[in-house]
């Protein structure tokens, strides 16, 4: 084999390499080009992620159309994107999956798309399903099941919850919130953090806690929002035309980076770990805001937000070097 070909096969080899490594990146870069305004470009990056499969690139695609942002408005199309990243087990594309069939009357198959979705944790569809139960529309009355994800869908930081939430509280018993709560609890693996833990009297650090912790629930609006479940004979459109539905809602595996600093058993062992670590760090912690992420089996704390890996990969060494470990954390 001569060089010539022995060159053209190294150049196809790194050419190969290139277009398998952008998916991702493409994906980040376009949410970061929709969060400035500029659609156009921001579905120009993710129509190649879309077509290698990406399902956040479809499912960013979807809204894009529905939105008429970037492309001119269809329905159809969104709802075919939406189709193909649920299709990929993308939870917030399977939520407005459902309400396109809402749209048809379909309410059966939308509540099925709901409930797999919340069981999977999306916020979005814990929203639509305790809109639901709590009327009884196209689900059974079930007001505590209603509270429930209702709790966790305010948990989640989806502020639209916010207002049926307090509804839902005025109206509910003592033990219909219990056991609503209870659910909740169960569902999520954890004990919910809510402002409601910190009324007067809670201590100031229980205070201080869901302090940060509405702090945080107020950044991830620009997280993956729905409309709102339409009342009768209005149609989901005009909710959405009603509601401002147009907010730069994307979900990505890469929207932001935030530097993971541990993961505990509970909010109470987290918020003592990041107290030691704080403290041990004062130079490089004295003016940051930690961020508690719950999950399946405890919290994780994390630290800081980036828009590039980079920058918080650099973020990261520093921790490192000051003697704590850390890993970058994409959020979505």
């Amino acid at each position: 084999m001569g060089r010539s070909m022995i060159r053209k096969g190294l150049i196809a080899l790194a050419m190969g390499a290139l277009l398998a490594v952008p998916a991702r990146a493409d994906v980040a870069d376009g949410v970061a080009e929709w969060r400035a305004g500029n659609y156009r470009e921001a579905v120009m990056l993710w129509l190649p992620a879309a077509a290698r499969g990406n399902s956040h690139a479809l499912f960013n695609l979807g809204l894009a159309y529905r939105q008429g942002r970037g492309v001119p408005r269809d329905l159809d199309r969104a709802e075919d994107f939406f189709k193909r990243a649920a299709e990929k087990g993308h939870a917030p594309a399977r939520t407005y999956l459902g309400i396109f069939h809402v749209r048809r009357n379909e309410v059966a198959r939308a509540v099925e798309l709901w409930q797999q979705s919340a069981q999977e944790g999306d916020a979005h569809a814990r929203y639509m399903l305790g809109i639901r139960h709590f009327s009884g529309r196209g689900v059974p009355v079930d007001r505590p099941r209603a509270y429930g994800y209702m709790l966790l869908a305010d948990n989640a930081g989806l502020t639209q919850a916010r207002r049926p939430l307090r509804r839902m509280e005025a109206a509910l018993s003592e033990q219909e919130k219990a056991d609503g709560r209870m659910l909740a609890e169960q569902l999520s693996g954890a004990p919910l953090v809510t402002l409601a833990d910190a009324g007067a009297e809670a201590s100031p650090a229980e205070r201080a806690a869901a302090s940060v912790e509405q702090e945080r629930a107020e950044a991830a609006v620009a997280a993956v929002r729905t409309v709102n479940v339409p009342p009768p004979g209005q149609s989901v459109e005009t909710v959405r035309a009603n509601t401002g539905d147009d907010a730069p809602v994307l979900a990505s595996e890469a929207v932001a980076f935030r530097v993971q600093l541990g993961a505990y058993g509970s909010r109470a062992a987290a918020e003592t770990g990041w107290a030691q670590i704080q403290s041990a760090n004062a130079a490089l912690f004295d003016s940051t805001t930690p961020v508690f992420r719950t999950f399946e089996s405890g919290v994780r704390l994390r630290v800081g937000d980036f828009a590039q890996r980079a920058a918080a990969s650099a973020y990261c060494e520093q921790i490192k070097a000051a003697g704590q470990a850390c890993f970058v954390a994409a959020e979505d």
